[in-house]
């Protein structure tokens, strides 16, 4: 129980917030969450220890329908942030926020939404993947207009996500987390003052989910790993996302370790996660894990400019960047994001947990403190590693060369732009030099315009994926050493 009162407390804020909003604003839950949150932050400032427990407990069983602390020792621990369907409330949550659904009824939704869950489990989930059978049901379902907006929801999943990360924790005594809010409603995979989809904002902001888990580490730091200080973790710590991915030509593997630059950051090490995707690899083979054409299942890093490659929140949670400030996690902190195939998930699921309570057990025993993880990192450190550490964009075989750049540019994608220190935006410099010559008359000097596409094909996108240059600076950059570094030049 919350001490006497507390209700009220929170109530005159909330009146006190409306009082300062639009009548616009006043409609909008998530916003009014976010701030009272704010205001709750600083007025509960003085609190009692005790009272400022109850009130972390409340918000970790708001935002974590399941968490548990690992064992002593254990330094290791695993979530599943979009492993919940869409339940009635959250659709009609969502629906009732859209001008096309201005007219709808609660009852309705409520409804609906129950009859097509009935006809999900009735067609094999959670045994089989959610994706066919909602597939399925839309094309029985095609005519109703309310049918199809549920589902379409109901879709947005990652199948196998949640179990999977209690099983494997569970398994190996770790700590774990399995997200409760549907991804539309609060996604964690951004930043908490972030709303942004593609199309409709999410219902709220991160604020609450975010400080909850941040303290929810601490309290696994403090028991698994002795330590008292609270902030940074004082030794190695791995900590797994598990997610579903699509399938797409052009994907570095089939499993997807995402290990962007982003703000001149990384989520974790370059070495831990090579070095997770070879584990991963290493125990494929020996558990004869297949694909349809024979060939192993994969597991492979993707880097600024490919597909999963990771959100900046990782970067900046570790490092206490941006929304983070002032709460960092630390270079001990070792985050992996982990996209997975959905054969492998669904028709692999037993060989996957125990290859990945495998590797758990791995890293406690070969990253026990500070000193081992130091002398693996430099013992493993690549020129590759080295330059994208110091916040730069580094290729091997060169850049890709096109007549639809002009002389002077450079064609950078967004996810490429935002892996600089503070972003780069169109019109900025950035030094282009071959590796070796960094202190040379030869850097050139480009200015960064946008990617281009010439058609939908992802092939065909010009600068999204690799930096493109015109073929006139590719011979002057390009000839013999194909090492090429690009790097924000600051004025």
């Amino acid at each position: 129980m919350l001490e006497k009162g507390r209700f009220q407390t929170i109530r005159k804020r909330g009146e006190k917030i409306l009082d300062r909003l639009s009548l616009e604003q006043k409609l909008d839950k998530g916003l009014i969450r976010k701030l009272l949150f704010e205001e709750s932050l600083k007025g509960d400032a003085g609190l009692s220890p005790e009272a400022k427990e109850k009130i972390f407990n409340r918000a970790l069983n708001r935002y974590f329908l399941l968490h548990k602390i690992g064992e002593k020792g254990n330094n290791t621990c695993l979530e599943a942030i979009h492993g919940q369907l869409a339940n009635e409330g959250e659709i009609w949550n969502i629906l009732s926020t859209q001008k096309e659904w201005k007219d709808l009824r609660r009852e309705d939704v409520f409804r609906k939404a129950r009859e097509l869950q009935e006809k999900i489990i009735a067609n094999g989930y959670p045994t089989k993947r959610v994706g066919p059978i909602i597939k399925e049901l839309k094309q029985a379902h095609r005519n109703d207009k309310l049918a199809l907006a549920i589902l379409n929801l109901k879709i947005i999943f990652e199948d196998h996500t949640a179990s999977l990360t209690q099983d494997v924790a569970e398994e190996n005594e770790a700590s774990y987390l399995v997200a409760r809010k549907h991804r539309r409603i609060l996604d964690p995979n951004r930043e908490p003052n972030s709303r942004k989809m593609k199309t409709k904002e999410r219902l709220e902001f991160g604020h609450g989910l975010h400080l909850a888990e941040y303290l929810f580490l601490q309290k696994v730091f403090k028991k698994t790993l002795d330590q008292e200080q609270v902030g940074e973790v004082e030794k190695p710590f791995l900590h797994i996302s598990l997610h579903g991915k699509s399938d797409r030509p052009g994907d570095v593997g089939d499993i997807i370790i995402g290990n962007a630059l982003r703000d001149g950051k990384m989520p974790c090490h370059p070495q831990i996660a090579n070095w997770f995707a070879e584990e991963l690899n290493k125990r494929i083979k020996e558990s004869d894990i297949k694909k349809k054409d024979g060939e192993y299942c994969q597991a492979a890093v993707a880097i600024e400019g490919q597909r999963w490659c990771g959100h900046i929140v990782h970067c900046h949670r570790r490092y206490g960047l941006g929304d983070f400030k002032g709460i960092p996690l630390g270079e001990n902190y070792q985050y992996i994001q982990m996209e997975m195939s959905p054969f492998f998930r669904q028709d692999y699921y037993v060989q996957l947990k125990n290859i990945l309570a495998e590797i758990l057990r791995e890293f406690t025993r070969k990253f026990s403190d500070k000193k081992s993880l130091a002398i693996f990192l430099q013992e493993n450190l690549t020129e590759v590693d080295e330059n994208r550490l110091e916040g730069k964009l580094y290729y091997q075989d060169g850049l890709q060369e096109t007549e639809e750049v002009k002389e002077g540019k450079i064609a950078l994608g967004a996810s490429l732009r935002r892996a600089f220190p503070g972003k780069l935006k169109t019109g900025d410099l950035v030094y282009v030099y071959n590796a070796g010559s960094e202190d040379s008359e030869n850097r050139l000097i480009l200015q960064v315009v946008s990617a281009k596409a010439k058609n939908r094909s992802e092939e065909e996108k010009i600068g999204v994926r690799r930096p493109a240059i015109n073929p006139a600076i590719g011979q002057k950059l390009q000839q013999g050493n194909r090492k090429i570094i690009i790097e924000k030049k600051v004025n």
